[in-house]
C-alpha cells in the first residue's frame, strides 16, 4: 500500500526524537460521476499533543499534496459520536454534507 503513492499518501508528524506524534492515510478518491477527491482514511493525534496545531498541519499537508496532482477537495467519514472531531473538522473549513449509514458484507 505505501509502495502505491499515485493511490495513496501517508504523512507523519515526529518530535525531535523521532516519536510520532501524529499521521494521516490518506487516498486518491476517484467516481466517474465527481471530480477526483483526496479521501482521508485516517487522522491520529497522539493525545498528549492534541491542539497544538499537528492534525491542523498534517490537513495542510494533504492539501497542498492534492493541490500538486490537480485534487482541490478532500473528504472524510467520522463516526457520529466523535463531537470533538467534528469541530475540529469545521475549525478547518470542512463542511458536513450528508448523514449515512455503514453497511458490511463479510464472506467467508
Amino acid at each position: 500500500m505505501l509502495e502505491d503513492q499515485r493511490h495513496h499518501l501517508l504523512a507523519v508528524a515526529e518530535n525531535p526524537q523521532h516519536k510520532v506524534l501524529g499521521y494521516l492515510h490518506a487516498e486518491v478518491y476517484q467516481e466517474i460521476y465527481v471530480d477526483s477527491a483526496l479521501n482521508i482514511l485516517a487522522l491520529a493525534v497522539n493525545q498528549s499533543v492534541q491542539g497544538q496545531g499537528i492534525g491542523s498541519a498534517l490537513i495542510k499537508w494533504l492539501e497542498e499534496a492534492g493541490k500538486s496532482r490537480n485534487i482541490h477537495t478532500i473528504r472524510l467519514n467520522s463516526g457520529a459520536n466523535r463531537q470533538d472531531a467534528h469541530a475540529f473538522y469545521r475549525h478547518l473549513g470542512f463542511e458536513e454534507v450528508k448523514t449515512q449509514k455503514k453497511f458490511v458484507l463479510v464472506s467467508d
